[in-house]
């Protein structure tokens, strides 16, 4: 539940008992196509509940998604990021000018303009956690590993890794 409270935003959380998905990669993978299908919905569901009620997570991946007996849960909302109805950002978490979320995840809009962003950066977020369903790997090859001022630029112009043969065509030309 979300809510207002004496001049306050509030999230009041669940215990949720689940291995993450990077634990279910390390020990389950590969997954099936229809298993990807049917947890990607379950977390674009989820994110389609956080950003109506105008709040961006801002630090989705493998290990922030737990899998519980039923669905898909989103957890670790340390850097969520409130905007209002009428697009107003409302009270930092963070500092000014300060770039959170995990590097491989991370659209560039979050990387180069935070003062800008949206939902859209967790729906970019949720391509890259596909892709690592899908393939067992990030698509850029170093992208953890590279510098902070310019670790994504790089990357602008190089294709992602190739998928597995497995994969129908029909997933991975989804224009």
């Amino acid at each position: 539940d979300s809510g207002h409270f004496e001049g306050c935003y509030f999230i009041a959380l669940e215990y949720i008992h689940g291995m993450d998905l990077m634990e279910c990669m390390n020990k389950f993978w590969p997954v099936s196509i229809d298993t990807c299908i049917s947890v990607m919905i379950d977390i674009l569901e989820g994110l389609e509940a956080m950003h109506q009620k105008g709040f961006v997570h801002r630090d989705i991946k493998l290990e922030n998604l737990v899998v519980t007996r039923i669905e898909i849960k989103i957890i670790d909302l340390g850097l969520v990021r409130f905007i209002s109805p009428a697009g107003r950002r409302m009270k930092r978490l963070t500092s000014p000018g300060m770039t959170v979320g995990t590097r491989p995840y991370m659209s560039p809009e979050q990387a180069f303009d935070r003062n800008n962003i949206d939902g859209r950066c967790d729906l970019y977020a949720c391509g890259v956690v596909l892709y690592e369903l899908l393939t067992g790997n990030l698509p850029f090859p170093g992208f953890e590993k590279a510098k902070k001022k310019t670790w994504l630029l790089p990357y602008w112009n190089i294709p992602i890794r190739p998928f597995p043969s497995d994969i129908p065509e029909k997933i991975i030309n989804t224009k």
